[in-house]
């Protein structure tokens, strides 16, 4: 369906190229990750009308981190900082730009870590003793803020890890908000939960490890002390 869209716009190369974008971000997915010769072909499609397009930035940075190319990763993911600071997706960009500065043994610069954006809750996530062992370090640690009213629903904001920065302050603020229409300042108080994926998607599966705090936590200043979460869970379907 995206290809079929980007060969339908004429006299806007910005919106054809994020067509081809989605469309090698789609074949990455059917792909589980692997960078075959569709994808990047797609890719460059993309590129060859906008050098900065988002969604083939994103890719190329996975793809760089997932080969142990941190510099290259970092590049990729710093340009997208750099042409789209209101990406829905900045905070997570922004947590694998510091990922990859980490494992570089490096400390990202200033405006990387930047403070906290204002309003939200700080949640020290731990790791039950008796997983510890299980969990390889690479895992990857999602933590979600969603709405306290109702359960379930989309997350407000979601801030990615992996287990091995365990156990780990999480901040979420504004710099993670899933969407610009709902963020976590603007609500009065949070369920927060802790997931340790598998296969390294959000959506939760057996095997996985998860934790959850039993009441909303209040959406405070920056100087509130953390709550402490304990995945404590293993997920069987």
């Amino acid at each position: 369906a995206f290809e079929q869209l980007a060969g339908s716009i004429d006299e806007d190369d910005n919106g054809k190229a994020v067509a081809w974008g989605l469309a090698a971000q789609a074949r990455f997915f059917l792909t589980q990750g692997e960078m075959t010769p569709e994808v990047t072909g797609t890719i460059e499609k993309a590129r060859e009308l906008n050098p900065d397009e988002v969604n083939s930035l994103g890719l190329l940075g996975i793809h760089a981190f997932s080969q142990e190319d941190y510099e290259e990763a970092i590049r990729y993911w710093e340009r997208i900082v750099a042409v789209a600071p209101d990406h829905p997706q900045i905070g997570s960009i922004r947590q694998g730009i510091e990922q990859a500065y980490q494992r570089l043994g490096r400390e990202a610069p200033a405006q990387e870590s930047e403070v906290a954006a204002g309003p939200g809750v700080t949640v020290r996530i731990e790791i039950a003793e008796s997983f510890r062992d299980q969990v390889p370090d690479d895992t990857t640690l999602f933590v979600l803020a969603r709405r306290a009213e109702g359960q379930g629903g989309p997350p407000l904001a979601v801030a990615r890890l992996t287990a091995g920065q365990l156990p780990a302050d999480v901040r979420l603020d504004d710099r993670f908000n899933m969407s610009p229409d709902a963020k976590v300042s603007e609500a009065g108080e949070v369920r927060v939960q802790a997931r340790l994926s598998q296969s390294g998607t959000a959506r939760p599966q057996a095997g996985d490890w998860e934790g959850e705090l039993d009441e909303p936590v209040p959406v405070t200043g920056t100087d509130a002390d953390p709550v402490t979460l304990v995945i404590d869970t293993r997920l069987v379907r």
